[in-house]
C-alpha cells in the first residue's frame, strides 16, 4: 500500500513518525470497513473470502507495527565525556585538617609547545618567582605561610605515593576474621592467679576438674615437673562411648578455622564391661603444634572431631571452662619457663 505525505518534513525522525501514524489510521479504517454490517453479511456467506481478508489485515498490521527506525538506541550512541580517566584522591592534612583533592594526570602525552610558548612560560615563571621573593621580603609572615603550604603539598604527595604503592589485589586483601597463629606474648597473670583452676603438685600440673580415668570424656593440656622445672607440654584426650572409633586423627575447629592434629602414637584402646569402649590419646606437643596450642588457649569457641578408621567420627564442643583451662595450663607452662 502506498501512503503519500504532503509537506517537507523537519527531519528524518518526524517523517518516520508521520508514516507510522498514517499506517495506523489506515489499519483502523480497514478494520471498521471489515466489521461493517454489509461486509459482515458478505463474510458470513463466504468463509473463503473471510479468511483472505483476515490474512490481509494481519499482514498489514504486522508490517505497520514492525517498523524500526532505530530511534530507541540513541542513548547508546551518545558520546560520553569524562574529565579524568582516574578518580581523584582525597588527602587530609592531620596538622590543620586541610583537605586536598589531587587529580591524577591522564596517561596521554602532553602536546609539544613551540619555542615561543616555551619562552612565554619561562618569563611567566620568572615573574612569579620575583613576585614571591619581593612579597617575602616585605612580609615575613607570608614567607612562613608559603613554607607551610609547600610542606603540606609535599606531605600530601607523599601520602598519595604511599597509597598508590599499596597492593590492593584480592590476594593480599586482609579483611574479616583470620586464623589464630602463635604469638610470643608476655603472660600478665601471676602464678597464683593461674593456679586457682589448676591442681599443682610437685610433679604435675593438671586442671582441677579432670581425672585421668578411662570412663571420663575429657580433653586438656598438662605437663609434668622435674626439679622444679616443667617438662614438655602434653595433650590428653579420652573417648568413652558404646561404639569403638579407632581414632586416626583429630580435627579442631577454632573460631571457624580448622587445625589438624595427627597422633604420633596409636591410641590406647580397651573395653569397659560388655557394652562400652574407651580410647586414650596422650601426645607430646612440639613446635609443629604451636599454632594449635595458641588457638585453643585463645579461642572464643571451639569443637573437636575424632576421625575414626572406619569412616565414623565423633564431634564434641568445648565448654568455656575447658577453654579457660587450656589457657591456664598454657600460661603457667610459659610462666614457669617452659618452651617448645
Amino acid at each position: 500500500m502506498y501512503v503519500q505525505s504532503y509537506g517537507k518534513p523537519s527531519d528524518y525522525t518526524n517523517e518516520k513518525c508521520r508514516v507510522r501514524r498514517l499506517d495506523l489510521r489506515m489499519f483502523v479504517e480497514i478494520t471498521n470497513f471489515a466489521l461493517s454490517k454489509y461486509t459482515y453479511i458478505f463474510i458470513m456467506r463466504a468463509n473463503f473470502y473471510r479468511i483472505i481478508l483476515l490474512l490481509f489485515v494481519s499482514v498489514f498490521a504486522i508490517s505497520a507495527f514492525a517498523q524500526d527506525d532505530d530511534t530507541d538506541n540513541w542513548r547508546s550512541k551518545m558520546p560520553v565525556r569524562r574529565l579524568h580517566k582516574k578518580p581523584a584522591v582525597i588527602v587530609v592534612d592531620s596538622t590543620d585538617n586541610t583537605t586536598y583533592y589531587l587529580q591524577p594526570q591522564d596517561e596521554e602525552k602532553p602536546a609539544k609547545l613551540s619555542k615561543r610558548q616555551l619562552q612565554e612560560e619561562k618569563e611567566r615563571q620568572a615573574r612569579i618567582t620575583r613576585y614571591l621573593k619581593q612579597r617575602a621580603q616585605d612580609d615575613p609572615e607570608f614567607e612562613e605561610e608559603m613554607k607551610a603550604r609547600k610542606a603540606r603539598r609535599e606531605a600530601a604527595q607523599a601520602k598519595l605515593d604511599s597509597l598508590l604503592a599499596i597492593d590492593y589485589s584480592l590476594d593480599n586483601l586482609q579483611w574479616g576474621p583470620q586464623p589464630l597463629e602463635w604469638v610470643d606474648e608476655k603472660i600478665k597473670e601471676s602464678k597464683k592467679e593461674l593456679s586457682k583452676t589448676l591442681r599443682v603438685s610437685s610433679d604435675r600440673v593438671i586442671p582441677k576438674d579432670v581425672k585421668m580415668e578411662v570412663t571420663n570424656n575429657d580433653m586438656f593440656f598438662y605437663f609434668d615437673i622435674e626439679d622444679g622445672k616443667p617438662l614438655t607440654l602434653r595433650f590428653h584426650a579420652q573417648y568413652y562411648a558404646d561404639d569403638p572409633l579407632q581414632i586416626e586423627s583429630v580435627r579442631f575447629v577454632v573460631n571457624g578455622f580448622g587445625y589438624d592434629f595427627t597422633p604420633v602414637n596409636l591410641p590406647k584402646t580397651g573395653k569397659h564391661g560388655s557394652r562400652f569402649y574407651w580410647e586414650t590419646l596422650d601426645e607430646e606437643l612440639t613446635v609443629a603444634d604451636k599454632d594449635l596450642v595458641y588457638a585453643l588457649s585463645h579461642a572464643t569457641w571451639a569443637r573437636v572431631v575424632f576421625i575414626g578408621a572406619r569412616g565414623f567420627s565423633h564431634v564434641k564442643k568445648f565448654t568455656e571452662d575447658q577453654i579457660k583451662d587450656f589457657y591456664a595450663v598454657y600460661a603457667l607452662y610459659l610462666k614457669m619457663g617452659g618452651k617448645f
